[in-house]
């Protein structure tokens, strides 16, 4: 509606502009709300990445501590073969 038509019978201007204010509040809360409660979730999920890839790391250092020891077992299992000619059963480490 621009100035030169005329009013809408029963139209009070500004109440509907007030009416829509409140519910653009009402919205607005609503999705402020909304995004506080997916902002602590990233953080938790965060955490919850972060102490997950402590794990993992841990983990991953027990298995190349598993594998170093496995490998020195092999290394003394072969030098005694070589050393002493003998098959695998005889030799006990």
């Amino acid at each position: 509606m621009d100035a030169t038509s005329p009013p809408v019978p029963g139209f009070v201007p500004g109440e509907r502009d007030l009416a829509r204010s409140e519910e653009e509040e009402k919205l607005l809360k609503k999705i402020r709300e909304e995004k506080e409660r997916l902002w602590c979730e990233i953080q938790e999920l965060r955490r919850q990445i972060i102490d997950i890839d402590n794990e993992l790391c841990a983990l991953d250092e027990a298995n190349d501590e598993e594998v170093r020891a496995e490998k020195e077992k092999q290394r003394v299992i072969r030098n005694g073969r070589n050393k002493f000619n003998t098959s695998p059963k005889e030799v006990r480490v």
